[in-house]
């Protein structure tokens, strides 16, 4: 737009000055003594015209921006960039100058891109298009016209190539990036910059960086054990993290499926906690490398003794399905029953009496030996997981009844009534014993 005349008033003589200048019919007062001005004027404002006058009787000589101005004419128009311009006017007569200096400060390009531009993510293998904004400056007329746009980034080569991640081009006249991502490179940082037809600029920041895909996710429980019975209302509350190996991410938001136990676990449903816990998901957001989510459980508490050690473990499988292989975890629901410490052997008739004692001659016996197992002082005896077996041994070396002098005995494994020797494993809980 070019909406300004400067008016400027001189008679050159020996002590010739400019007597009038006149901005966008603003007079900004000129003095004799006074040779440099200055004025703002909005960016809309784009050139400005000067028109020097010079009284009848003089004859100098206008020269404006360096170039000859006749009396009252008007200068060509002078484009005023955004920021400072400096506008030198002369007035020569014979082998003097006098010589002003007008300084007219723009306002700022009012340019801007018609969308932002977002940093980008892209994965090996992975296809490219990306289309880069237009922009538009001023009010719509010949100034507000782009003249280029430019794409620089702080890898490009000394002799000013653009430096792309492999695989992908520009292409100047859509303003594209697009390819197949072939290489993994660090984040890069570029430079997107419009510029009309008076070099009015407007620049924008983005980045791209390229990495591998990501391969699997791995989950991961906490706590990644509980106690039988839980705490004091039985049930606990458990953590799930799905995470992207390698601390890869996606571009896109992705929902891994979960589920709770597996027919292969040692822990069952009924037993080991109390019912089936639904399947749930857990999403990981796009760009993170991680997402969670959890379950409650409910551990059940019993007197069963489920191994050798003084603790021992049920597992339980948590299991996942996604776009990419899932790697499950497991929770393990420990054992809090120690093993019992003592067994107690009592002999029995054959209708189940008591019998501590037998009478000389009484013949051959039925004696039966019952196992029981014997918790501590005031609590329960564990049960065992498994089967247990009891070697029982019928006479010591100290005993004053004699084996074949007071007694024979004839033991019955399986209904195998052969007489054995009387240190053994017997799986039945009988013998006989002759008096």
């Amino acid at each position: 737009m070019n909406n300004v005349i400067t008016r400027i008033t001189s008679c050159y003589d020996e002590n010739a000055a400019l007597t009038d200048l006149t901005v966008n019919n603003d007079n900004i007062g000129f003095s004799s003594n006074q040779l440099a001005y200055t004025e703002d004027v909005d960016y809309s404002v784009s050139s400005v015209t000067l028109q020097a006058t010079t009284n009848d009787n003089c004859g100098a000589k206008i020269i404006i921006n360096g170039m000859k101005v006749d009396r009252d004419t008007n200068s060509e128009a002078i484009y005023l960039k955004p920021g400072e311009n400096t506008i030198p006017v002369k007035f020569v007569n014979g082998p003097s100058t006098k010589e002003y200096t007008i300084a007219v400060t723009r306002a700022a390009a009012a340019c801007s891109f018609e969308s932002d531009i977002d940093d980008y993510d892209y994965r090996t293998g992975g296809k490219v298009q990306l289309s880069l904004p237009a922009a538009s400056c001023g009010s719509g007329d010949d100034d507000a016209l782009i003249r280029y746009y430019t794409l620089t980034s702080q890898q490009s080569s000394s002799d000013g190539i653009l430096i792309l991640p492999p695989g992908l081009t520009y292409n100047e006249d859509t303003r594209t990036i697009s390819g197949t991502a072939t290489g993994i490179l660090e984040k890069t940082n570029y430079t997107w910059t419009a510029v009309n037809e008076h070099q009015d600029l407007t620049k924008e920041n983005f980045s791209i960086q390229v990495q591998a895909a990501p391969t699997g996710i791995t989950l991961s429980v906490e706590p990644t054990s509980v106690p039988e019975g839980g705490e004091s209302d039985g049930v606990i509350d458990v953590t799930v993290t799905a995470r992207v190996d390698d601390d890869a991410t996606f571009l896109t938001e992705q929902t891994v499926t979960v589920t709770v136990g597996d027919a292969n676990d040692t822990a069952e449903e009924g037993i080991d906690y109390r019912e089936i816990v639904d399947s749930f998901d857990i999403i990981i957001p796009a760009g993170e490398t991680e997402g969670s989510d959890g379950f409650s459980i409910d551990p059940l508490h019993d007197l069963l003794d489920e191994g050798d050690s003084e603790q021992t473990y049920e597992t339980l499988t948590v299991s996942g399905t996604g776009s990419i292989p899932v790697t499950p975890t497991t929770l393990t629901i420990t054992d809090d029953d120690p093993p019992s410490g003592r067994i107690k052997l009592t002999l029995l008739n054959d209708s189940d009496g008591d019998l501590s004692a037998v009478s000389e001659g009484a013949g051959s016996i039925m004696v039966k030996v019952k196992a029981d197992l014997e918790g501590e002082e005031g609590e329960d005896p564990s049960t065992y997981a498994e089967d247990q077996t009891v070697t029982v041994t019928v006479g010591a070396s100290g005993d004053t009844a004699k084996q074949g002098i007071d007694y024979t005995v004839t033991v019955s494994v399986d209904d195998d009534t052969a007489t054995k020797d009387n240190d053994q494993n017997i799986s039945a809980n009988k013998f006989n014993i002759t008096i």
